[in-house]
Order: C-alpha cells, then structure tokens, then sequence
C-alpha cells in the first residue's frame, strides 16, 4: 500500500491539535445558550439511538422507560427551542390554545402509561436574576404544560431548570423548585465515549465558567421586567400602563429592532421593561408608544394589502394579470407614491 504524502510542508511543525487548543488558536467558543442546549445537550443525552437516555430520567427522579426511535415504533418526541403557540398553528385539536410564544428551551414528551412531557429551561452565560427565571417559567407552566394537561387528562409533566453549579449556588432558595445542573449532566455521561467530544466541550465551558461569565456585558441593570412584544401591545391596547419604557439595543431606530418588526419577531421577541421613562439610556430605551405605534403601522399595512393581494386574486387568476391588478389597486387607494415608497 502506498503511503500517503505528509501534507504539512517540509521543516514545518504539524499544526497544533485539540479542543482546549483549537478554542484558543481558532474558533473561539460559542457562548450562545442555544448551541449547548439544541446541540450539546441533545447530543449527549440522545447518544446511540437514545441508549442511554434513562440516565437522564434518572437526573430527574423519573423512572426509566424503554424508548423506541424508529419510525414506525417511536414513542418519543423531543424537541429543542420549542414553540407551542407557534407549532398548533389552528390544529383543530387543540382548542383555545395559548397565543402567548413561550418557548421552552427543551421539550420532550414520551407515550406511556401514563404519557410524560418534560419541559427544561437552561442557563449558562447570561446573567439571569433568580426572580426573572422563575417568572419565565412560571409562564411556561401556565401556556404550555397546564394547557397540555387539561387537553390529556392523566398526563404527568416535569419542568426543571438546568444550571451551572455556582449559579444554582448563587440563587440559593430563591432559585426554581427543581434544578438540575450541566456538572450533573457531565458525571452522569461521562463514560459514554459516543458522546465524548461534546462532553469535553460542556467540561471546558463550565472550566471556563466564572471566566465566560465575568466577561458578559450587562444586560437587564435597568429593567424591572421582562415582556414579549405581544404582551406589550395587548398591554397597552387595554390601558394598562403599569410599563413606560422598554429597550432593545440601538433603540426605537436601531438595526435590532427594524429586524425584529420586518420578519414579525417582534411578537415572540423578549424585550426589557420599565415602569418610568427617567434617567434612561436613550440609545436603548424609548417609550413604548412609540413601540407600539410603530408596530401598529406595520400590522395595518400587512392587513391592507392582504385585503388587496385577495382582490385581485378573486378578480384575475393569470400571473402577469394579477400582478398588473394588485399595482392598480394600490393606486387607486394609496397613489402612485406608494408603490416607490421605501
């Protein structure tokens, strides 16, 4: 057999190697929760077609239970960043469902007698507030896990928070009810060698930790609350006006926020709140009429010319026909500056 040629040029050193190594040198660690807890966290406890999973459970103080993945037998769904509000989208199945865009970090629900729904909100860099967390999952719990229990009886839910170590010490008694933390989730796994590579980088993250952390730029110091823009609106809309202000970075004209109104983020988007408008940075904060009138124009506008797109739908079924219809209409009801307007 022929060997294959050395590809590191000659009287070069071969390039360093290893994950420590290769976070210093190249890519820098991802910081955002999200990797660890739809990438990492999945890929640990899923390892060899969910094999391993009780140990999970087991985290938990749930019993084990077999689990079948394959398709035709699968009793298992497990989703990440999951949006119940979003996902029933008019499913005639559930009825009344919640509007409110909650979203656990980790959903997973498991047929059974009885069937089970686990829900897990996860922290690891953001500097979170005992009281924020708890209020974050305590609307979890009422537009996601108390809904699904009055629509099947006898379903039996868990919600726990997943923490480092020294944040779970921090909150004290002041945390969640139930916590579990990524330590836990480490020397529960950490023989498993399917999943080595991404044990070793929740062990050098949570090495990093205090370090990580320190450097996180202050987010929330002058916030009282925390609301989805959605909330906002229906605020506002029916006179509470407990909430002045809110923030987003760049303020009411900043790139943040003009991203979050042009693909309708906005609605599910979390922003900070405040009840006096005083003594705030004015490149973040602003008032939330301003917000509100704001997003208002843009739902007027996407109503409108929802009206117009099935005008001329219902008059003209060719495209070029409709196309050269849906202009007219628009100038007719708006004039011809509206279609150039930016």
């Amino acid at each position: 057999m022929t060997a294959q040629p050395d590809s590191t040029p000659t009287g070069a050193s071969a390039p360093p190697t290893g994950l420590s190594t290769l976070l210093r040198t190249r890519l820098p660690l991802n910081r955002k929760e999200v990797f660890f807890t739809a990438t990492v966290l999945p890929a640990i406890i899923c390892a060899d077609r969910f094999k391993h999973f009780h140990r999970f459970l087991n985290l938990l103080g749930l019993p084990d239970v077999p689990i079948d993945v394959s398709r035709e037998k699968a009793n298992i769904q497990l989703f990440t960043e999951y949006c119940l509000a979003e996902s029933i989208h008019h499913d005639p199945r559930f009825p009344g469902a919640p509007r409110d865009p909650e979203r656990p970090d980790l959903v997973i629900f498991i047929e059974g007698s009885p069937p089970r729904l686990i829900a897990v909100e996860a922290k690891l860099y953001n500097r979170t507030q005992p009281s924020d967390l708890k209020r974050e999952m305590e609307r979890q719990e009422m537009h996601v896990l108390k809904y699904l229990r009055e629509r099947w009886p006898g379903l039996q839910t868990t919600h726990t928070a997943l923490l480092p170590e020294a944040m779970k010490a921090y909150f004290g008694d002041q945390g969640p009810t139930r916590t579990i933390t990524w330590e836990e989730i480490i020397r529960e796994y950490q023989d498993l060698e399917s999943a080595r590579y991404f044990l070793e980088i929740l062990r050098i993250a949570l090495e990093e930790y205090q370090e990580l952390k320190g450097s996180e730029i202050t987010f929330g110091a002058n916030a009282e609350d925390k609301l989805t823009g959605a909330d906002i609106l229906d605020r506002h809309q029916h006179g509470d006006t407990e909430f002045q202000a809110m923030g987003r970075h760049g303020g009411i004209n900043g790139a943040a926020l003009k991203a979050d109104v042009a693909d309708g983020r906005w609605q599910r988007q979390v922003y900070e709140v405040r009840s006096s408008p005083i003594n705030l940075p004015a490149t973040n904060w602003f008032p939330i009429s301003d917000f509100v009138a704001l997003v208002s124009r843009n739902l007027s506008f996407i109503t409108a010319f929802g009206a117009v797109l099935n005008a001329a739908r219902g008059e003209e079924s060719d495209d070029a026909a409709f196309g050269r219809r849906v202009r007219q209409i628009i100038m007719e009801q708006c004039g011809a500056d509206a279609l150039t307007a930016q």
